[in-house]
């Protein structure tokens, strides 16, 4: 803990003096963050980024990161649909899944599908956008269009796209199926998510 303040310290002091790069000044935030000072890495962000054009990605990215970590789903939303540097249409994965994870949390079900569907053209490959596309579906109520989803591109087999594709299967009405999936695939019967409960009641 010592250690940690005096590192803290230390390039505060070289920040002050504009000696500090801003890879060094990201490592900052990280402290200030491991400290539990959160308003000061926060801050710390926003001055990067008010600070350098060429930093602004940079910053957004720290930025909606500690958010994501505090669960401030609000700010992250913000953070990642006014930045200017989400603009560029080859977003990084990262910031489209936590854009989405974002949207989800906030009830905003077709902003998710829509944030989703982007990863997955950008990302084929990726189980992670995958499964993010599914959970958005199944979340507006079209298990359907999220079976077909699943099964029009699996990147590779993943546990949690599994239990997803179990969901799918029993909200499709496909209880022989789901059945044999779950058995074949060691999965107890899946519990509906909240969202696909309110969306069927």
């Amino acid at each position: 803990r010592a250690f940690l303040a005096k590192a803290i310290a230390a390039m505060t002091a070289m920040r002050s003096e504009r000696r500090l790069s801003p890879a060094m000044s990201m490592e900052l935030v990280h402290a200030l963050e491991m400290t539990g000072d959160i308003a000061g890495s926060l801050a710390l962000l926003e001055e990067i980024r008010a600070g350098d054009s060429r930093n602004s990605a940079l910053a957004t990215y720290g930025l909606s990161e500690v958010y994501e970590r505090a669960q401030a789903w609000q700010d992250v939303y913000e953070t990642l649909r006014e930045d200017p540097a989400f603009a560029d249409p080859l977003r990084p994965l990262i910031l489209l899944v936590r854009l989405c994870r974002a949207e989800l949390n906030l009830k905003l079900h077709l902003n998710a599908v829509a944030t989703a569907r982007r990863a997955c053209e950008l990302y084929p490959d990726s189980s992670l956008a995958l499964g993010l596309l599914v959970e958005s579906l199944i979340a507006i109520g079209e298990p359907e269009e999220a079976l077909f989803a699943l099964r029009s591109a699996r990147p590779w087999r993943d546990r949690s796209i599994d239990l997803l594709e179990a969901q799918a299967l029993h909200l499709t009405a496909r209880h022989v199926e789901m059945r044999e999936f779950c058995k074949a695939h060691l999965i107890l019967d899946p519990p509906l998510p909240e969202s696909a409960q309110k969306a069927y009641l």
